[in-house]
């Protein structure tokens, strides 16, 4: 909300009850013969604590409470897929990105905060090669099956990190690969509501041959020739599509069912 203070406000204040206000966006109103200098800013109310990433988050559902957001991602999908033409969309997911990416640093600014450190391994030696490891294995271009057989190599992911296109990283059991470069925050994890931003990797085991078909799940990417189970149903994939937010009996012009 926007705010007004004869004083410079601080950055952070208690307002009692546990709760607080993260004050930003903070500017000098230079004084007239009507009033006086003041400052003018906006605020929201963060409750316990105030962490960099509830800081954060609030100030995004300022501007884009979560209906909003799940909205816009939901749009981008559906025109990422070809099931709208509305190519206004792209412009505005971008808009929002953008903003996501600037609060991110004025929080960070703000708080004077650093990126978080992944705690440490008790051993000094383990602890570094696993590091390397970790900072290698985004540089190899390994397939996908290649990668599912080291999976315990990638990285895990986590919130304030700066990822790539193709980078890929672990989370909840199953690896991801980064299909939009963005700025990790909670809200965007690696799911089936964030495939504009991950697509899962997941053949492990299973060659795709209508024998030995890929167990399929919302979020994969499917290959064009290859097979896929669903429901206990058999799908040849006949377009070659990205993470898809549907089950395959819901894309019958990328997925069509077949018989053994």
């Amino acid at each position: 909300m926007k705010s007004n203070s004869t004083n410079r406000p601080s950055a952070l204040e208690s307002i009692g009850k546990g709760k607080w206000h993260y004050n930003y966006h903070i500017e000098e109103v230079e004084a007239t013969e009507e009033r006086a200098a003041s400052f003018d800013y906006d605020c929201v109310e963060i409750q316990g604590t105030p962490t960099y990433d509830k800081c954060v988050t609030a100030v995004i559902r300022a501007s884009y409470p979560a209906d909003s957001e799940m909205a816009l991602v939901n749009k981008y999908n559906a025109y990422q897929q070809g099931i709208s033409d509305d190519a206004s969309v792209v412009e505005e997911y971008a808009g929002f990105l953008q903003f996501v990416a600037d609060a991110k640093a004025m929080v960070r600014k703000d708080l004077n905060v650093q990126e978080g450190q992944k705690p440490t391994a008790s051993s000094p030696r383990m602890n570094d090669l696993m590091r390397l490891l970790a900072m290698r294995i985004n540089t190899m271009q390994l397939t996908e099956s290649e990668a599912l057989t080291v999976k315990s190599l990638y990285p895990d992911w986590e919130t304030g990190i700066n990822v790539k296109t193709g980078e890929r990283y672990n989370s909840d059991g199953s690896l991801w690969e980064v299909v939009q470069d963005h700025t990790t925050q909670d809200n965007w994890k690696p799911s089936q509501y964030t495939l504009n931003l991950w697509k899962k990797v997941d053949s492990e085991g299973h060659a795709g041959t209508l024998e030995d078909p890929i167990p399929y799940e919302q979020g994969m990417s499917l290959e064009k020739g290859k097979y896929y189970a669903q429901f206990g149903v058999t799908y040849e994939c006949i377009q070659a599509s990205g993470p898809l937010v549907y089950d395959l009996y819901q894309v019958p012009a990328i997925a069509k069912a077949v018989e053994k």
